[in-house]
């Protein structure tokens, strides 16, 4: 069970363009469903309840081969920086193949990067504490703060002898 708001006082924003992106709704997309024609992307909400950022969603299988396999994040955020986001609470995994279709569950501190060109937040670690699978998890950008990669110089041409 993810920890209730009283166990984190203040939600730490040491990075205010971080928590600008990450504060709202955001597709959630676990690579085991998502790779697969006929899944959709989850959705996952960040919200601030008294200075107090909640995070929840859940993503489920749709096609055939995926159908009763879901993922649901539950918790609190710690703290934001640059890159950085550590949430206090709960992964639930469910694959029909796994653990006979039960709960897979990771909790506590968990912490989600993101590199500066990245439209992901990605689970880090992610290991399925039922088979020690590395589960691909990623809290994505909503398409409007996609950003931007450099613009590549180009490359001069050879001069003619």
């Amino acid at each position: 069970m993810p920890p209730t708001p009283a166990a984190v006082s203040k939600t730490e924003i040491l990075w205010e363009d971080e928590g600008k992106l990450l504060a709202g709704s955001h597709p959630l997309s676990w690579r085991r469903l998502t790779r697969i024609k006929g899944n959709r992307s989850g959705r996952i909400e960040i919200v601030d309840e008294a200075g107090v950022w909640k995070i929840s969603g859940r993503q489920e299988g749709a096609a055939a081969e995926t159908a009763g396999d879901s993922i649901a994040i539950d918790g609190v955020v710690l703290s934001v920086t640059e890159g950085t986001v550590v949430m206090r609470g709960e992964i639930v995994f469910r694959r029909a193949n796994v653990n006979g279709g039960q709960a897979c569950k990771t909790s506590g501190d968990l912490r989600f990067y993101r590199r500066r060109t990245d439209p992901f937040w990605r689970l880090e670690g992610g290991q399925n504490p039922c088979n020690g699978e590395l589960e691909v998890v990623d809290i994505r950008l909503r398409p409007e703060q996609a950003p931007t990669r450099p613009a590549r110089k180009p490359q001069a041409k050879p001069q003619a002898q």
